[in-house]
């Protein structure tokens, strides 16, 4: 069976909520409700677990608009900025 998508990693954090490590739905299922639907499987776990929140990130390129557009269209707010320092 081909993988469509998935969270690979939702972890329970002190703070009571989850963090989604990564949240990929192949491009060729997109636009399909697979992406909504593994959302709510994880929004249905973190209630079950007493969790009040879900955290996730993404990257600030170009190319994660349509992700960004997509996080908004299920009730994510965007929250900080991430940096990183090459060395």
């Amino acid at each position: 069976m081909e993988e469509l998508g998935y969270p690979t990693s939702v972890e329970k954090m002190k703070e009571r909520y989850a963090r989604i490590v990564v949240f990929v739905t192949d491009s060729k299922h997109r636009n399909k409700g697979i992406g909504k639907a593994l959302n709510q499987a994880a929004e249905v776990w973190a209630r079950e677990n007493g969790l009040v929140a879900i955290a996730l990130n993404s990257g600030n390129r170009s190319e994660r608009q349509d992700a960004h557009q997509f996080y908004r269209r299920l009730g994510y707010e965007a929250t900080s900025t991430g940096f990183v320092k090459k060395i």
